[in-house]
């Protein structure tokens, strides 16, 4: 012991809890969709209650309602600054949503270290050196957990006020700390806490208090168990409620070793049973001993873990709807979520049985919101199984009639019923999520029965009552998607217009705008987010639309002193509604930097080449060049992908004013390889750039063209034999 003893050792600050499986699934893979209606999606979430959100996002919403919980203002994105004044981010994906939420805060960490370094001050002048490093967390689920810096301050708190020789206090204070260094002592090491050497039965109740934590840290729960039961009737308070609660976290923990299966899979099968009902009964003890104990919170919260340990989900539901209605923390939420709404995936897809457990309106509507989700692919939540459920509801009528709606929205497709089922006129206060989620299905089903007119009412009704968080944005989408339905995008940028987001400006400007309504948003007082939008739309679409004219003459609206873009760009990820002034720097390209060393005048030389002669070999490579350095093959009308296909509820998803078909590079080279008055390097170049097209996975990246395998060896051949005399034929070595 004296070795490890010595160390200056690490506090652990912070945890790393194993990542479940959520309810409501990561959105790591996939892109938010800007579209209302989408339920068949894990990628979207919006500020109003519908089975695409997150079930976190969902239940969030129904807490606030009722004061037990609060919502971000705003969301922001990994690559966006929450301190962005402007910042309205929606949808969202439930990874930013859950950091704006995110419990543990650098105060609190600070808070830690202070309370870790007063206690050390209180031992005083026993020098314990301490120094803080980073968090670890491994074991069984989550034996290491508590190993932090202020348990470990409670324990030196108390040695601090025992009755103790300051020699005691020392030995005790460096060994509880030697323990926050690792959790994997040997048994010699564990047995040496309760043989540390000391003067009094108060120093030696301590350290088997250590022995204990010792043991539990590392994994020997029969060790750590009897070590603490030994201390149910020790005279120091502190030391007999914590050894109790100890006794139970120590039955918990022993029956979780092999719930975690390899790659961090949860197999409930492998559960202890019996070390869980034995946790179960140790926590009650705890509680009937100590009601308002230091630990009562945690303990209540421990038996709702051996409750799913126990897979017994009737239990579970009624003790996450009391802790919901007591202490609706994000936390509470987070575990309601991993440990119960999981389980609300699929249903109903065999029987209304398992919803019958739910008794708390807030859970049951978000399981039965989940169980909207991906109607075509599994069972689904019927008007039947909702009837039932009728007395479940009867304190929350309105939450009730939500829901009916919402089933004949979402599962019937019936948006009249929908409509006769919801609230025919809107509040005159402000809305709560409820009541605000009411009034966008409303609109929603307006939409989706033909009735643009009302809808559009509806929106313009709705947006300045949407004053909670995340409404506005709803609302502010809800309105603008309605404009396109109806044909307005050109009046939403007149004097007057309803003040909605730069982020949803940018879309329809990128996506459905013509060139007038470009023009005039890019000369336009206007926010210099949308001047710069519509410019980079407006330029980018008279050189893939064929309208090389115009864009000479749009350059003219280029900002004075607009420089030329530094190197390759790093677009997409640059140009995609990007708002930024700098992304108009493309369009000051000198033809010098490109990506290889076929020479290339200025972009608007290319141009003027172009205006002179569309089938221009030269203008046309040169075109492939400028949208190849800038990585824009895969950019249309939507900004988003030019060969991919979109919902017709997405906003910009309606035709662009813009006209003219989509310049593809591929294209463009092939009508140089066929254009008999070509020079020799502009058709290599054509017949290398074609092939490479297809490049590493044989697909075609630079437009939307099925070229066969065959044909693509005959340009190779036709390169290696008419033009082996060039760069490009020696340049190539395969073709794919």
């Amino acid at each position: 012991m004296a070795s490890r003893l010595a160390f200056t050792v690490p506090v652990a600050l912070l945890f790393i809890p194993v990542q479940f499986a959520h309810a409501s699934v990561d959105d790591a893979f996939c892109t938010p969709h800007w579209n209302l209606r989408e339920a068949e999606s894990y990628c979207n979430n919006w500020g109003y209650l519908n089975p695409g959100n997150d079930s976190r996002v969902n239940l969030e919403m129904l807490l606030a309602d009722r004061g037990a919980a609060s919502l971000p203002t705003a969301i922001s994105s990994e690559d966006r600054s929450p301190d962005d004044a402007k910042l309205q981010r929606q949808p969202f994906g439930q990874s930013d949503f859950l950091r704006a939420l995110e419990p543990v805060s650098d105060d609190e960490i600070a808070n830690r270290r202070h309370a870790l370094d007063q206690a050390v001050d209180r031992l005083k002048p026993t020098s314990i050196a301490i120094s803080y490093g980073q968090s670890f967390a491994k074991g069984e689920a989550s034996r290491c957990l508590s190993n932090d810096a202020m348990s470990a301050s409670q324990f030196i708190n108390q040695i601090a006020s025992a009755p103790l020789a300051i020699a005691d206090r020392k030995i005790l204070a460096e060994a509880r700390l030697s323990i926050l260094q690792q959790c994997d002592f040997s048994a010699a090491e564990i047995a040496g806490f309760a043989a540390l050497p000391g003067t009094s039965s108060e120093f030696h109740a301590f350290a088997r208090y250590l022995q204990g934590a010792a043991a539990f840290y590392a994994g020997d729960f029969d060790i750590a168990r009897d070590a603490f039961q030994a201390l149910a009737e020790a005279d120091q308070p502190w030391l007999k409620e914590t050894a109790l609660y100890m006794t139970a976290r120590t039955a918990l923990n022993k029956a979780q070793v092999k719930l975690v299966q390899q790659y961090g899979l949860i197999d409930l099968d492998q559960v202890d049973k019996d070390a869980a009902n034995e946790a179960d009964a140790d926590f009650d003890r705890y509680l009937k001993s100590y009601p308002k104990g230091l630990y009562a919170a945690s303990a209540q919260g421990l038996k709702r873990k051996a409750a799913w340990l126990l897979q017994d989900r009737p239990r579970l539901a009624k003790e996450y709807g009391e802790a919901l209605a007591t202490q609706a923390s994000f936390l509470v939420v987070e575990e309601a979520d991993i440990k119960f709404l999981t389980g609300c995936n699929g249903l109903p897809s065999a029987s209304s049985a398992a919803l019958s457990n739910i008794t708390d309106p807030d859970l049951l509507a978000v399981c039965d919101l989940m169980a909207m989700r991906f109607p075509k692919n599994r069972g689904h939540l019927t008007a039947e199984i909702l009837e039932t459920q009728r007395e479940a509801f009867k304190e929350r009528p309105d939450l009730y009639r939500y829901l009916q709606g919402a089933q004949a929205f979402y599962i019937a497709a019936d948006p009249a019923k929908a409509l006769a089922l919801l609230a025919s006129s809107m509040p005159v206060s402000q809305l709560s999520y409820l009541a605000f989620s009411e009034q966008v299905l409303r609109g929603l089903a307006l939409d989706a029965k033909g009735d643009l007119s009302e809808a559009h009412k509806l929106w313009t009704n709705l947006l300045p009552k949407a004053q909670r968080p995340l409404q506005r944005a709803v609302a502010e989408m809800a309105l603008a998607h309605s404009y396109e339905l109806t044909g307005q995008v050109d009046a939403l940028f007149a004097p007057g217009a309803p003040p909605l987001s730069t982020d949803l400006h940018g879309i329809l400007l990128s996506t459905v705008a013509g060139p007038s309504l470009l023009r005039q948003v890019a000369h336009s007082g206007a926010a210099v987010e949308d001047r710069t939008a519509a410019l980079r739309t407006l330029l980018y679409k008279d050189l893939t639309r064929g309208w090389y004219r115009d864009f000479v003459t749009d350059l003219a609206l280029l900002p004075p002193g607009t420089p030329e873009p530094p190197g390759q760009s790093d677009a997409p990820d640059a140009f995609k509604l990007n708002v930024e002034p700098g992304v108009l720097s493309l369009f000051r390209w000198s033809g010098r930097n490109g990506t290889s060393a076929y020479k290339c005048p200025s972009l608007q030389d290319i141009a003027e080449l172009l205006a002179r002669d569309s089938q221009s070999p030269k203008g046309l490579n040169c075109l492939g060049e400028f949208i190849l350095r800038n990585h824009l093959d895969q950019f249309d009308d939507t900004g988003l992908g030019s060969w991919s296909q979109h919902s017709q509820d997405d906003l910009g998803s309606a035709p662009s004013q813009f006209q003219g078909p989509l310049f593809s590079r591929l294209d463009g080279y092939m009508r140089v390889m066929a254009n008999p008055a070509a020079e020799r390097e502009d058709k290599a170049y054509a017949l290398f750039r074609a092939i490479n097209c297809f490049a590493r996975v044989g697909a075609n990246t630079c437009g939307p063209q099925s070229i066969e395998q065959s044909q693509r060896g005959a340009w190779f051949h036709r390169l290696k034999t008419e033009f082996k005399d060039t760069k490009w034929a020696h340049d190539q070595d395969i073709y794919w």
